[in-house]
This record gives structure tokens, C-alpha cells and sequence, in this order.
């Protein structure tokens, strides 16, 4: 579904990281790790389209796309989930997204309707966004972007300053995206949350692709390259 090949981004004569490549097929998880600085979000800005890559190129559906056509095709959630949050309700905001690219009425309403109900939101879906939880925001942010029909959605920090409870809501959302075949790849210090449910894990550091391939294969890397990993069983490390 989605396919990286050689991506590199120089800002002001700094590499910022470089010849990244992996992929990501339809409803899988991809788990991007690594250390600060590495690069992690601006790779999933680059892919997104909201800056141009210096090298390389993204494919998606086996077909190259330019940095504007992966504006629609590629959904991003940001870590701050309140930029993203616009509406006046839940619905009101979730619709947002698919009326601002002009679609039909019918098609708003269909699209708005899935993406509440994969999310499970029905129940405050006349709700004002600032009365909700920390969790229940960053469901909402999923929602918005999962209306627009990416093919891929991606995810920067989505378990940041998340309690207990609102931690397993958004990791529930995730997996409901994966049972739905949207393909997902997630950026987050807090492997310990997800690295379970990841098909495969990209460890980036110091801007470059250090290891690209199966979870369990991946633990020793993380710990090589200073990505805290819990010492229970993969199987068992999840918060579900």
C-alpha cells in the first residue's frame, strides 16, 4: 500500500535523514522507533507531502505520487490532536475534512457516518470537541482523517500525555483501522503501548534507516540503539 524507496530531506544544507526506505502493506502496522533527533516526525511530514523530499520517492498503490496528490491519499495525525479539531461537534468535525474537498452531501454523510462508527463515537457525536477526554480527542482526530478515505494513515505520538484508560481507547482505534485494512504507521516513544499489535518496526536514528523488518527480531536493535523496551514477553506487552 505504501512504499518508501531512498527517501532523504536536507533543510538549510542539514541532512535531516537520508536513503530511509520501508513499507507498508494493507492493514498492517508499522512501528517507527529510534532517539530523539532521529528525524521520526519530519519523516512522516515528508511522507505526507507537507514537505518536499530531497531524494527519493513514495509510492502509493505501486504508483509514485508527488507531494500534492499524497496530501489525499496519506492521512496524518499530529501529536497535538487539538489542531486538528475544528468543528463545532464531534460530527460537525469529522465532516469537516470531506466537505472541505467539495464532496457531495450524500458522500459526506457516508464518509462521516463510517468514520464515527469505526471509531465508536456514536455516543458523543453531538458533543462539544473541548468537553472531551485527552483520549477521546485523539479518537476524534483519527475520525477526521480516516473520513477524507486515505489509504494509509499515519501517526505522530498518538499516546502522548494519555492516561491509563484513553491509552487503550486510541490503541483500540488503531486496531479497529487495522481490522478495516487501512494500512498504519506509527511514530512513538511509548513502544511498550503498541509494539505488540506492530507486522513490522523501522528504527531510525541519527537520520538513518537502522533496522527495517519483524517485531520480535527488532527488540535487541531497539535496546542497541537506546529505545527503552519492557523485559516481559513481546506477546504479553500490551495494554489491551
Amino acid at each position: 500500500m505504501l512504499e518508501v524507496k531512498d527517501l532523504g530531506l536536507k533543510l538549510e544544507g542539514k541532512q535531516i535523514f537520508n536513503n530511509i526506505s520501508f513499507s507498508v502493506n494493507k492493514g498492517q502496522i508499522v512501528a517507527v522507533c529510534g532517539p530523539n533527533g532521529g528525524g521520526k516526525t519530519c519523516l512522516l511530514r515528508t511522507i505526507k507531502g507537507l514537505v518536499k523530499q530531497s531524494s527519493g520517492t513514495v509510492l502509493v498503490d505501486g504508483k509514485e505520487q508527488d507531494a500534492s496528490e499524497r496530501l489525499i491519499s496519506i492521512g496524518l495525525v499530529f501529536q497535538d490532536a487539538d489542531v486538528q479539531i475544528v468543528g463545532e461537534t464531534v460530527e460537525k468535525d469529522v465532516a469537516f475534512g470531506p466537505r472541505n474537498l467539495r464532496w457531495s452531501e450524500e458522500k459526506i454523510k457516508q464518509s462521516t457516518e463510517e468514520a464515527i462508527r469505526i471509531l465508536g463515537m456514536q455516543s458523543y457525536r453531538k458533543d462539544r470537541p473541548q468537553i472531551l477526554s485527552g483520549g477521546q480527542k485523539r479518537c476524534l482526530a483519527i475520525a477526521g482523517v480516516l473520513a477524507m478515505h486515505p489509504q494509509i494513515v499515519m501517526m505522530d505520538e498518538v499516546f502522548s500525555n494519555l492516561d491509563y484508560p484513553s491509552v487503550r481507547m486510541v490503541l483500540d482505534a488503531i486496531l479497529k483501522l487495522k481490522k478495516e485494512g487501512i494500512a498504519v504507521v506509527i511514530v512513538s516513544h511509548d513502544t511498550d503501548l503498541f509494539l505488540a499489535h506492530a507486522d513490522k518496526v523501522l528504527i531510525v536514528d541519527k537520520g538513518e534507516s537502522v533496522y527495517f523488518g519483524d517485531t520480535v527480531e527488532s527488540l535487541d536493535v531497539l535496546k542497541q540503539h537506546s529505545v527503552h523496551i519492557s523485559d516481559i514477553p513481546l506477546e504479553k506487552m500490551t495494554w489491551l
